[in-house]
């Protein structure tokens, strides 16, 4: 038998924050969009959310019925957020692309 290594799924889109600027401290919740890029055989099973400078309030990976969670914005400049999809579970598990990045102003 014969595998083939299965291609990377796409990238999904950006998340979105709300509001989209903050002190720092602040809390800015981020919504996740849905994404329809797994394999058929391998659905979305979580998400792997990556922030810098600033906290997610979430433990990796979120689940994709959560939708989205709350960043605590860290020092002056811009967090920047980005994610990737988990397609299936276990040992067959695969990885999307890593999303564009969200940047979220911090006063």
């Amino acid at each position: 038998t014969l595998y083939t290594a299965l291609a990377q799924p796409p990238a999904p889109d950006a998340a979105t924050a709300n509001p989209t600027s903050g002190n720092s401290g602040d809390t800015v919740n981020i919504t996740i969009p849905d994404y329809d890029g797994c394999p058929s055989d391998l659905p979305v099973s979580g998400y792997n959310v990556t922030v810098a400078n600033g906290t997610a309030s979430e433990d990796n990976p979120l689940s994709p019925t959560e939708g989205g969670e709350s960043i605590t914005l860290g020092q002056t400049g811009t967090t920047k957020v980005t994610y990737v999809a988990i397609c299936g579970t276990g040992s067959s598990a695969i990885k999307s692309a890593t999303s564009d990045e969200l940047d979220i102003t911090v006063n």
